[in-house]
């Protein structure tokens, strides 16, 4: 665009002061100028909105193109399992056509427009000459030599004006893209007055959630309604309920992801919208279902602000069962590893996919334990595990987080039998709240989804 943007600046200052040389030697050269000049504006409008149009239609034809290319790389086993190849090229093929149409067409524009340009030019240069010639008798030779000159240079700028002038516009939607990012609505760091927070909080991790209410957006129903409930400080809690009772909207609420309609939440008797979000993000531990890893070291995942020393991090690898994991990733990584060398150095694909989902998990757990959370979340962080990998991740969160909160959903409901708490959420609301033993004594919720377990 800034190229673009020059030339067009250069055009209309040249262009400006030919008229203004024109206008004070040879006045006759305004007698076509003017009118002609009102032909290329209406020209500009018209091809203006026709390569706006193909443009749009050129970028939004790339998008399929593209989709198809990558799921396609994603999904090749099951396209040659499936002998599905000749379907998919044909498939490719046409999305492949209307896109190089597409630019074709957008191509294409800008010979039509010269050519149009051009004619409308030599109309130009036509008439200054006739007019020249009609009133030669009250024109001198110079201005006359000055008008015909300057219309055949006036020809060839107009053009790039007029060029300039629609790229110029085409590319400020990328402009208009990055101020829509730039005045995007950020998060409030605090929807309530900042409190004073001690320097260590949370100490003990006791939670308490006031009349919850939550929904998405204004037009949309409620999400959660109504939930009061109580944890105690270092009690494991399993969420559990049927799809779409609220139980990961429930957590998101904790980290703020979503602000509350009414009612509150309080760790430790701070109310959480008066704690700036990073505080409040940096005091609570996620394990997420898909855990989230950069391509780089060991080291640089685990600890990305570089403040934690290297004897903590292998001793957090170590209780995390990835010491000898990460030390065999060093070795064949590395042809000419040395013992002495740290570990921690060890390369990370990008998104971790030189790990398995466990190990990846177990990874997540180790950055929690490095900076001494005393709320875990733990988010469906076993669905995707196999039995052994969920055993180790059950072992370390009670072994290490001893003394901390942990509030787990997970799909295997044996994950959370051994729960201090369960919390049964159903439409939003809460159905059950009390230990597994009792509510396994009687015909509750609980007791349901376990006997379907156990059916399963």
């Amino acid at each position: 665009m800034p190229s673009f943007l020059a030339e067009f600046t250069e055009s209309v200052v040249f262009l400006t002061s030919i008229v203004i040389l024109c206008a004070v030697y040879a006045p006759i050269f305004l007698v076509a100028m003017v009118p002609l000049s009102y032909v290329f504006y209406r020209f500009r409008v018209f091809f203006s909105s026709s390569s706006r149009e193909l443009k749009r239609m050129q970028a939004v034809s790339r998008s399929p193109m593209y989709s198809m290319f990558s799921e396609t790389l994603e999904g090749l086993s099951h396209v040659r399992a499936f002998d599905k190849k000749k379907e998919f090229q044909s498939a490719f093929q046409k999305l492949t056509d209307y896109n190089a149409k597409m630019f074709f067409y957008s191509f294409m524009l800008l010979p039509y427009s010269i050519l149009r340009m051009d004619l409308i030019g030599s109309f130009l240069i036509l008439s200054v000459s006739v007019a020249l010639v009609l009133l030669r008798d009250n024109v001198d030779a110079a201005s006359a030599g000055l008008a015909i000159a300057y219309s055949l240079q006036v020809m060839g700028r107009l053009q790039m004006t007029v060029s300039c002038s629609i790229e110029t516009e085409n590319h400020m939607v990328a402009v208009e893209r990055l101020k829509e990012l730039a005045e995007m609505p950020q998060e409030k760091q605090c929807v309530k007055k900042q409190m004073k927070i001690p320097t260590i909080w949370p100490t003990d991790g006791a939670i308490e959630l006031k009349n919850v209410v939550v929904r998405y957006r204004p037009n949309l129903p409620l999400v959660i309604q109504n939930v009061s409930v109580s944890i105690p400080g270092g009690k494991s809690v399993g969420v559990c309920g049927r799809t779409g009772s609220g139980k990961s909207t429930l957590l998101s609420c904790l980290l703020r992801l979503i602000e509350l309609e009414k009612g509150s939440i309080t760790i430790d008797g701070i109310d959480i919208a008066s704690v700036p979000l990073n505080r409040l993000r940096q005091s609570i531990a996620v394990i997420p279902q898909d855990a989230l890893m950069f391509s780089g070291t060991v080291r640089d995942n685990l600890d990305p602000t570089g403040t934690v020393t290297d004897e903590k991090l292998c001793s957090v690898l170590k209780q995390t069962f990835m010491l000898d994991v990460i030390t065999s990733l060093a070795k064949q990584t590395n042809a000419n590893y040395d013992v002495d060398q740290n570990v921690l150095n060890a390369k990370v694909s990008e998104g971790g996919s030189n790990f398995s989902v466990g190990e990846r998990q177990l990874l997540s757990i180790a950055r929690g334990i490095l900076f001494d959370a005393k709320i875990i979340i733990l988010d469906e962080a076993t669905s995707n595990v196999d039995g052994e990998s969920d055993a180790k991740i059950q072992k370390v969160l009670r072994d290490v987080f001893v003394g901390g909160t942990s509030l787990t959903i997970a799909h295997r409901i044996e994950t959370i039998a051994d729960s201090d708490i369960i919390l049964v959420l159903d439409q939003g609301t809460v159905a059950e709240f009390d230990s597994p033993k009792k509510l396994l004594q009687r015909d509750s919720i609980f007791r349901q989804l376990v006997d379907s377990s156990n059916n399963n």
